[in-house]
């Protein structure tokens, strides 16, 4: 009897130590992006200790958790707005010892107006939206913006970007005033 249970023990501990190494993916809540940016989670089992490796050259995701022991895990992943003017992509593996599982990534980018400082004015329609100011002559502008409608959003180098607030009101216009190098140069938003 001793020998059967030993046996039996053996065989048990042989079969259930055999188990091929696994990634589940048990959730993952989407994997676009919005424009706009925000966070997506994703949930996975892992038979092992796992690594998330980005397997592009990403710099516009962040997780929260790199790597874990075996069991489950959740995954938080966070974008910020694409303001690039196109749509970017990446992916990322997670791995343990033997199996891997990669996700992919998408995300559109925020539409967008263009115009030079240069231009030195925009003319925009009612339902408002983002616009981007292009600075091309190498100065290091300051910028004053007297309307509650027009908000800063975000600078990149020497691309300005603004959310114009859609008008009910009837044509408005409204001013930003980029100073720097002891001049400063205005420019109009027109919106009707």
């Amino acid at each position: 009897m001793r020998k059967l249970f030993a046996s039996i023990l053996f065989a048990f501990t042989i079969l259930t130590g055999c188990a091929e190494p696994e990634i589940i993916i048990s959730d993952l809540s989407a994997e676009t992006f919005p424009a706009d940016g925000g966070t997506l989670t994703f949930s996975f089992t892992s038979s092992g200790p796992w690594v998330l490796e980005d397997s592009s050259e990403n710099v516009w995701i962040d997780f929260d958790l790199t790597t874990g022991e075996a069991g489950e895990a959740t995954v938080k992943a966070t974008a910020d707005a694409n303001y690039t003017g196109t749509a970017r992509t990446s992916s990322v593996r997670i791995s343990t010892e033997g199996a891997e599982k990669t996700i992919a990534f998408s995300q559109e980018s925020v539409h967008i107006l263009e115009f030079n400082l240069g231009d030195m004015k925009a003319e925009l329609d009612a339902a408002g939206g983002r616009i981007c100011i292009c600075v091309e002559d190498g100065v290091d502008y300051e910028v004053t913006i007297n309307d509650s409608w027009i908000k800063p959003v975000h600078k990149e180098g020497t691309r300005f970007y603004y959310e114009i607030a859609a008008n009910t009101d009837g044509e408005r216009m409204g001013m930003l005033l980029f100073c720097g190098d002891m001049t400063c140069r205005p420019f109009t938003i027109i919106q009707k």
